[in-house]
């Protein structure tokens, strides 16, 4: 007798983030980044080519919520660092399209002037300077409000940052900004990208997703239901809202009016295309003037050839 090996377990999901404090800088382009003289570069290969990697100054655009964020040099290397500005290398994947052409290199490219663009510097509290070891001890956090709410982000770097400061983490990346201790960066031209791609994802095949995206990572608890996928970083736990509702069927849309392009849930076989009522009403209405302008140009011109 055949038996069917796949099975469901039942699991519970937690989200209780890394705290964080986030602020909006503007970094500007001074240089290619040089190698250091440091013991550790000394080993590397002589002939090894540098880093396709940019120098940035950083200036922060409000010096009361950079003052949040504890940028502080290491007690052996003195005082405080000051908030005024910083310098941090950049690889030039992160820098935004349109500041650096991909033709300009190290060779052909020597002047900065005028380049420059918004990013946002965040301070984890436990300054680790690697991956976050400890669990966090703050409340738990609903990942899909938390989602929607990313989805629906104004496309700006303030608003970015606001949602940052609201939710935590956003993931495991850190740099040191002039000495300091570890920071972590956001880039929001890479933030936005990066939130169409996971809008596709949703919409998309399950099979996409699920073959290419991390694993839950399910652990075991003493209290039902005993299982537990629990995210502690923003960006993770979206991810693992994608694999979630893809493994439990959900299907989403994307709303077709061009300048809504809302998440919405299908829950009904119904061919649907707007997120809302009064998205489809709205598009309607677009429609028919559309229509009533195109046929009144097509009169206009055979009026005048009768006059």
């Amino acid at each position: 007798m055949a038996h069917n090996s796949n099975f469901e377990i039942p699991a519970k999901f937690a989200f209780r983030p890394y705290r964080a404090s986030w602020a909006v800088c503007r970094a500007e382009l001074i240089g290619w980044w040089e190698r250091p003289t440091t013991r550790f570069w000394a080993l590397l290969p002589a002939d090894r080519p540098e880093p396709d990697t940019v120098l940035a100054r950083i200036d922060f655009l409000d010096p009361v919520i950079a003052s949040k964020i504890h940028l502080e040099k290491p007690s052996a290397m003195g005082e405080i660092a000051s908030f005024d500005k910083y310098t941090v290398p950049i690889d030039r994947n992160h820098v935004p399209k349109g500041i650096l052409h991909p033709s300009e290199n190290r060779s052909n490219t020597h002047d900065f002037h005028g380049r420059n663009f918004e990013m946002i510097v965040g301070h984890y509290s436990q300054r680790l300077e690697f991956l976050p070891v400890d669990k966090p001890d703050g409340p738990l956090r609903d990942a899909r409000e938390m989602r929607r709410e990313y989805f629906d982000l104004e496309k700006k770097s303030s608003a970015l940052c606001d949602f940052l400061n609201r939710w935590g983490l956003w993931h495991r990346m850190f740099r040191r900004i002039s000495g300091t201790f570890p920071c972590t960066t956001v880039f929001p031209n890479q933030f936005w990208e990066q939130r169409e791609e996971y809008r596709r994802a949703l919409v998309g095949t399950p099979r996409k997703w699920l073959t290419s995206s991390a694993p839950l990572k399910v652990e075991s608890i003493n209290e039902p239901p005993y299982f537990l996928v629990e995210r502690s970083i923003c960006m993770e736990a979206v991810q693992a809202t994608i694999t979630i509702d893809h493994l439990s069927n959900v299907k989403f849309g994307i709303c077709k009016r061009s300048d809504c392009r809302r998440l919405y849930e299908r829950r009904s076989r119904q061919k649907r295309l707007y997120c809302s009522p009064e998205c489809a009403h709205l598009a309607n209405v677009r429609k028919l003037r559309a229509k009533k302008k195109k046929t009144e140009s097509k009169k206009g011109p055979k009026r005048n050839a009768k006059g």
